[in-house]
């Protein structure tokens, strides 16, 4: 499934930063985490913007060498997808979509 956004903007915390650096990425390597999504990796939303913007967020969770990461993320206008959160998850997310094996 391919993921088509306009612009990728990764919101400046210092939650993601310390996340990506503790999982040693880049800020390159994360198109390609999101790319790779699929339903299996959604946990919740949609969100409500708790900034009071229109932008819905969803979450989802990634294993990444063997690391589940939090993805928050919402598309806003112009095809903006926005990141607000990447970094190791805090506590066991939930995959209500995701096949059991």
């Amino acid at each position: 499934m391919a993921l088509a956004f306009g612009t990728l903007e990764i919101v400046d915390r210092s939650k993601n930063l310390q996340g990506l650096a503790s999982c040693e990425l880049l800020r390159s390597d994360i198109p390609e985490i999101i790319r790779s999504l699929t339903p299996d990796n959604y946990s919740e939303g949609p969100l409500p913007d708790k900034g009071g913007g229109h932008v819905a967020w969803w979450v989802f969770g990634v294993d990444y060498e063997g690391t589940e990461l939090y993805v928050k993320l919402g598309l806003a206008e112009g095809r903006r997808l926005r990141i607000m959160s990447l970094h190791p998850a805090e506590r066991p997310l939930r995959y209500p979509f995701q096949k059991n094996t």
